[in-house]
């Protein structure tokens, strides 16, 4: 069973990581100006923020879970150390760290789209690709 939860929460996080990278570089590359406003023709300031906050939720989730199958624990009060350990003494958690920060600047930046639509998406776009690069880099 918690293969399966590690394999649904990673291919999640793909499907949510590419929709916040591609819909950022949609609005880059389909509009123009004030086209690019979150409301004006597509909602990007909820769909980025909202993309951004179910990453940073799911990649929790998948450390814990990873944590969980590699060390065996099940209590989380057991399992905290095993996290910490994870996080900062691997390479995987340096990617999450990596992918988690990358999400936050890409939530913030999405909260600037009034008024310059046009660099929030840049960083939003940037933050979405370093968020989904980071995938391929933890393996």
């Amino acid at each position: 069973m918690s293969d399966w939860a590690s394999i649904a929460l990673r291919f999640g996080l793909y499907l949510d990581l590419m929709l916040l990278f591609g819909v950022a570089l949609f609005g880059l590359y389909s509009f123009k100006g004030r086209e690019r406003v979150s409301g004006a023709v597509l909602p990007f300031r909820s769909i980025v923020a909202g993309t951004t906050a179910l990453g940073v939720l799911v990649s929790i989730a998948s450390m814990v879970m990873m944590a969980s199958a590699m060390s065996g624990e099940s209590d989380f009060a057991e399992l905290r150390p095993h996290i910490e350990m994870m996080v900062f003494e691997t390479d995987v958690g340096l990617a999450w760290v990596v992918r988690i920060i990358a999400l936050v600047v890409g939530g913030l930046a999405v909260m600037l789209n009034q008024r310059a639509p046009g660099f929030s998406l840049v960083v939003a776009a940037i933050a979405g690709g370093i968020a989904l690069a980071s995938l391929a880099w933890s393996g």
